[in-house]
């Protein structure tokens, strides 16, 4: 391969001149050639592998972050747990999981508070409002199931149902006020005179019941009578006021008085208004026998 070039000698006339050439073998110029192409193509190749290399890297720290903010959803919605979130991140990824666990801390606190909502709510349809006690439904529920398991353990069982006396003329005469801190007062006595497996519920008004399971010497429920009846007898000091409290009482026992609901409740109460009949601020527990 050559090349030439036109030379003149003489500035003055145009006929004067020299051509000049430079000429190389082809083999030569091809093999530069070529060694520059092998060249290149080494370039490209490991320009290539380190994009790849980079792409690779950059691809797995975007998709890891993304997966560890998929699995944390997932076990959020599955379990309401917290899991580990990439929150160091300075790019959009880090944006994104910090809005996420904003959001996890709302929808908790939410949770949270529907289920103080519900429990209260549940707690309210299922106790009395004043006194704490269960309610009327709470306790024919567990008077059911109380019956049921006096029925396969063939062990007795006691319905005690508590009437304040001339409740009404207190109530009237010292407000409802004190009237309400009454029944509150006698929720706590008839509490603390029971075990914590008897059930004491206030059907309302100013009547009280007592479930009493698991007897195994039906006389304890006369002792249980007893020390209600001596505890009546104290008064109470409420708001400045000594108020006198007092009770008639009545008790139905499983089997002696029946074997279903309706029987001993009934049965209770019969004796209780015996006891009112007697004089009041006593207790029945039998029908035509008073204390």
């Amino acid at each position: 391969m050559a090349a030439f070039v036109r030379l003149a000698t003489n500035a003055g006339t145009r006929e004067s001149f020299v051509v000049l050439g430079l000429a190389q073998p082809e083999e030569y110029v091809l093999k530069e050639s070529s060694r520059l192409g092998e060249r290149i193509i080494q370039v490209v190749i490991f320009a290539s592998l380190l994009a790849v290399l980079t792409a690779t890297i950059a691809s797995r720290a975007m998709t890891s972050s993304l997966k560890r903010i998929n699995l944390a959803v997932q076990q959020f919605a599955r379990e309401r747990k917290n899991a580990p979130l990439p929150v160091q991140r300075q790019d959009e990824l880090g944006q994104l999981a910090r809005s996420f666990v904003q959001m996890q801390e709302e929808i908790v606190e939410h949770l949270e508070e529907l289920s103080r909502s519900r429990n209260a709510l549940e707690h309210l349809a299922r106790h009395d409002p004043l006194t704490g006690l269960p309610n009327r439904r709470v306790f024919f529920e567990r008077l059911e199931h109380a019956l049921a398991a006096a029925r396969r353990s063939a062990k007795p069982l006691a319905v005690l149902f508590v009437d304040l006396d001339h409740f009404k003329q207190l109530n009237d005469s010292l407000g409802h006020s004190i009237g309400d801190r009454v029944l509150q007062a006698v929720a706590n006595l008839l509490r603390s005179a029971t075990r914590e497996s008897d059930t004491v519920a206030r059907l309302g008004g100013d009547e009280f019941v007592i479930l009493i399971e698991q007897l195994d010497d039906p006389g304890r429920v006369v002792a249980v009578l007893h020390k209600l009846h001596e505890r009546f007898q104290l008064p109470m000091l409420l708001d400045g006021h000594e108020v006198k409290v007092q009770a008639s009482m009545g008790v139905s026992l499983f089997p002696r008085d029946g074997d279903d609901i309706e029987s001993l409740v009934q049965q209770a109460d019969r004796a209780m208004y015996v006891a009112k009949n007697a004089g009041r601020n006593t207790y029945s527990y039998e029908s035509n026998e008073q204390r």
